[in-house]
């Protein structure tokens, strides 16, 4: 029954896929939130092919593992210029150091 289960989801994703793009704005960070209260700021520059990026990023911590940001930056591709909004929420599942060698969130 469970791979009947999992073969039956695996079938209506693919049935109802969406056309998606990548997130050329991501960074790489860590699973870990900005503790309670505590804020976090950042900028970045991103430069590549025929593309230039330059934004920000602000993180709030309203709980202990729950914190939430916003970007707001400028892009530059070719001869079409931009600003770029967006924001997201990030919850932390796994924080166990002494166990777990890894941090895992999930974030949207």
């Amino acid at each position: 029954m469970k791979k009947v289960s999992i073969g039956l989801f695996l079938v209506l994703a693919l049935v109802f896929a969406s056309v998606s793009q990548a997130q050329f704005l991501g960074q790489v960070s860590t699973a870990r939130t900005v503790s309670t209260g505590g804020s976090l700021v950042c900028g970045y520059i991103g430069v590549q092919d025929q593309l230039l990026v330059l934004f920000g990023q602000y993180r709030y911590g309203f709980a202990k593992l729950f914190d939430g940001g916003a970007k707001f930056g400028f892009i530059d591709f070719k001869d079409e210029a931009g600003f770029v909004l967006g924001g997201d929420l990030k919850f932390q599942i796994l924080e166990d150091p002494f166990t777990a060698p890894f941090d895992l969130a999930v974030s949207g």
